[in-house]
């Protein structure tokens, strides 16, 4: 008796693990039909074709730029970039490696502790 109950709760245990197996299948294959069907969709994009900017004008300039909330400079090394209109860029990075702060000293809301950061739009008129 005892045994006809053991096999009975294994082959109930065995039916269910291949039901949740083939659910599991079922699912994975619909996330990634899904997934395939909408491309780049965890991408920001702007449209900048338009602008009235002609290409090739400096807007930013960053020279030997670096910033800390503490008194730990954010980046190892300092920052030279220029930004040019008609440029795209990305910004990639950890949680915490700066990207924000980098847009921020950008756009001029915050100031780095070390080096310049000229952004071009006093001269050109941009707010």
């Amino acid at each position: 008796m005892m045994n006809t109950l053991r096999n009975n709760a294994e082959n109930s245990t065995s039916k269910l693990k291949s039901v949740h197996t083939e659910k599991i299948g079922g699912i994975s294959q619909e996330l990634q039909e899904l997934r395939s069907s909408l491309p780049d969709i965890d991408k920001m994009k702007f449209g900048f074709d338009n602008s009235a900017l002609h290409k090739g004008k400096i807007l930013f300039t960053a020279t030997n730029l670096n910033f800390a909330y503490t008194t730990q400079p954010l980046w190892t090394e300092n920052l030279n970039f220029q930004i040019t209109s008609g440029e795209r860029i990305a910004l990639k990075g950890q949680n915490g490696s700066g990207k924000t702060t980098l847009i921020k000293l950008i756009l001029g809301d915050i100031r780095p502790q070390t080096g310049n950061n000229l952004p071009s739009r006093q001269q050109s008129g941009l707010h």
